[in-house]
């Protein structure tokens, strides 16, 4: 119940609670008042009352004093008599000191208000006054008085009166307190309006004004300040704070402008390529998807072009990021000229149009031919684009020629989603570039094959190094003079369990594209170092032992730190420890190649170049670069002593490399005529199947046994 009251009181508005709290507040007050002003009225009249009756039983008490000594009761009862005067006095009674009734009187001017008579003398009313109920001292006042004789007390007079008097006497007061009570009620409730209006409007105000801001936005308004107290503090800091807040809304309105300004950016940097302004990947395949829906509700076809420049990291390495950038902004200017208007499509706005091509990355473009009638179509507009790639790129001081490599994909045949058909291009691509670059490929599903046999390859590999399927052969280095073994080529092989001894050439290539060559590669360093110090054990002849360094291992920042573990861990005399670098991959960064080469000729490991000649070395650069052997490629072998301009570089590279201090090593010699011409023009060594194909360790220890007997 009193929650159910207060929650309601709660709910009540402002004002009402106010005028209710100071209503009650002033009831109390006056409720307070009134009872106490009464209360303090009938004791004073009480008091009165009393010391009157007191001094007449005194009176009375002394009158009797000689009847009660004689004993003269009819004396006494009519000095009691004198008491009808007063018509309040309803009995009195004079007794002796043990108690006993000596003399009394009964009113009769108002026998309705007296006690009713009880037996005993005088008819029993003395009885009746006696022992009186307990609330019969409410309607009547009572003295006892002792009368008393020379100090000595004679007897007790008991005088009682009733209240008739005090009752009239406030019910006239108590009517007009109740007159002045509701005055002072009419009089608070009009104050208590006066009052809350005081305190409730300045707050009304506010919450007026907070409304209006919400419904209008309206930061300017104001609180009007009208007291100098909290109220008017209240107003003062309701203002300030608007003040904030109009400084906040102005700044934020700022903010708003430049965070729609960012988000422009961000939208143009999430869909744009920032480099040539053509739509990115995330962008293009929205736009896949919109012209996806278009041809397939019309029934017709449409191709993606998956476009990727030919050796674009020879122009970037040669001439700079600069340049390269340059060209990569030309590009779409040459391809868009050899797209048909039909195929440029795509609308952001209403006045922006966007062609269908499209930067993924690096130096791959995607183009998107729409609406096609034939996939011969998408063939054309690819031989007009390589034909245009096919004049020179002006681009400032630089003249640069540049091929590409394209693979097409049709809709619906090689795909039926924008994943799918960008997947299916990818792969045509690569299938360019393996044809020999500078063309163009169509999917075929024997390219997804491929794929699937190379993720399978791949997946094998890991394997294969978890369980140690790979194996060491060692192909025999020799001494071009002697004839005698001068060292070996670790070469690794895979023991499959299903299709047997696999030679690298089936997954070298995979192991490079994936990253596995690198594991695989220090698994063969610390193999080769094993076998070459339990030779040594043996007591044979220390002999070269040579590890091929692949490219993604000689770009491996821990190469080095991998080095110097298996040296420390094998034991192995560095000495006799050569690396075979290809050309290509030294010559990718030179610079670098040089700082980490001769770190590790500082370990005293021997250098050797393979296939050189097929790469583009620089003469400056190859007589600052750190190196022990110079390895001539086995094409430049192949026709010896027939080929005269295969005799002719095989005889400068010689010159070439004693004049730098090098050696000379040939591979693949496999006949007696290119073993006597390279001896003859002093060839240090030879490597190839004119002695032996490469041999499992076993092999090449019985061959070290002949040759120590």
């Amino acid at each position: 119940m009193i929650d159910r009251i207060y929650t309601r009181f709660r709910n009540y508005p402002l004002t009402k609670k106010l005028t209710a709290v100071i209503m009650l507040a002033s009831i109390l007050v006056v409720l307070l008042s009134f009872f106490l002003f009464v209360a303090t009225e009938a004791i004073s009249y009480w008091r009165l009352e009393r010391e009157k009756l007191t001094s007449m039983a005194d009176i009375v008490g002394q009158n009797s004093i000689a009847a009660i000594t004689f004993g003269d009761a009819k004396a006494a009862e009519e000095t009691l008599s004198g008491l009808r005067n007063n018509p309040h006095i309803l009995a009195a009674y004079i007794e002796y000191t043990d108690g006993s009734v000596f003399a009394e009187y009964l009113s009769t001017t108002n026998p309705g208000r007296r006690l009713t008579s009880v037996t005993g003398r005088g008819g029993g009313s003395l009885q009746a006054v006696k022992h009186r109920p307990f609330w019969a001292g409410i309607s009547m006042f009572e003295v006892s008085r002792p009368i008393m004789l020379e100090n000595q007390m004679i007897g007790r007079i008991v005088i009682q009166s009733d209240r008739e008097e005090l009752m009239n006497r406030l019910a006239s007061f108590s009517f007009v307190s109740i007159l002045i009570l509701l005055s002072a009620f009419l009089f608070s409730f009009f104050i208590s309006r006066r009052l809350q209006h005081l305190v409730s409007q300045p707050i009304l105000d506010i919450l007026q004004t907070m409304r209006a801001i919400s419904r209008e936005k309206k930061y300017s308004l104001r609180v009007a300040k009208q007291s100098e107290d909290e109220l008017g503090a209240l107003a003062l800091g309701f203002n300030n704070m608007l003040d904030q807040i109009q400084v906040r809304d102005a700044e934020l309105e700022k903010e708003l402008v430049i965070r729609k300004r960012a988000e422009e950016q961000v939208r143009k940097l999430a869909y744009y390529d920032s480099l040539t302004g053509l739509p990115n990947r995330t962008f293009f395949k929205e736009l896949m998807i919109k012209a996806l829906a278009q041809v397939e509700r019309h029934k017709q076809i449409m191709a993606v072009m998956f476009m990727d420049l030919d050796n674009f990291k020879r122009i970037n390495d040669t001439l700079g990021h600069a340049v390269g950038d340059q060209l990569l902004q030309a590009i779409p200017d040459v391809v868009l000229r050899c797209i048909r208007k039909s195929d440029i499509f795509a609308r952001h706005r209403e006045d922006e149009i966007l062609e269908a091509m499209s930067r993924l990355g690096g130096d791959e473009f995607i183009v998107l031919l729409n609406v096609i009638n034939k996939s011969e179509d998408a063939a054309i507009i690819a031989r007009r684009i390589l034909a245009e790639m096919k004049n020179p790129f002006s681009l400032g001081d630089n003249e640069i020629y540049c091929s590409a490599s394209i693979g097409i994909a049709v809709f619906p045949q090689d795909g039926k989603d924008a994943d799918t058909l960008l997947k299916s291009a990818d792969m045509a691509m690569y299938h360019a570039k393996a044809e020999g670059k500078n063309n163009f490929q169509f999917y075929t599903e024997s390219m997804n094959i491929a794929v699937l046999e190379k993720t399978k390859t791949e997946n094998d590999l890991r394997r294969a190094l978890e369980k140690g399927e790979f194996v060491l052969y060692y192909h025999q280095k020799m001494d071009a003079s002697r004839n005698k073994l001068i060292g070996v080529e670790a070469l690794i092989r895979w023991q499959h369990p299903e299709r047997g001894l696999v030679l690298p050439f089936d997954f070298i290539h995979i192991a490079e594209e994936s990253g596995l060559i690198v594991q695989m590669g220090e698994w063969v360093l610390q193999t080769a170092c094993l076998q070459w110090v339990a030779w040594q054990k043996a007591g044979f002849t220390p002999q070269h032992i040579s590890v091929n360094i692949s490219c993604r291992q000689f770009e491996d920042i821990g190469l080095l730190d991998a080095v110097r573990k298996v040296i420390q861990d094998t034991q192995i005399d560095p000495r006799y420890l050569e690396f075979e670098i290809t050309e290509s991959t030294i010559m990718k960064n030179p610079e670098m190649a040089i700082t980490l080469l001769q770190n590790l000729i500082s370990l005293g490991i021997q250098i050797s170049v393979d296939d050189f000649g097929t790469g583009y070395s620089s003469l400056s650069y190859l007589r600052r670069l750190p190196l022990t052997t110079l390895k001539i490629d086995r094409s430049f072998i192949r026709e010896l002593p027939v080929n005269k301009d295969d005799i002719s570089i095989v005889k400068a590279i010689t010159v070439l490399a004693h004049s730098l201090r090098l050696k000379v090593v040939a591979e693949g010699v496999e006949t007696q005529e290119q073993h006597d011409f390279l001896k003859e023009i002093g060839c240090d060594g030879m490597q190839g199947f004119f002695w032996n194909k490469p041999l499992p360790s076993n092999d090449i220890t019985t061959i070290l046994t002949r040759e120590k007997t």
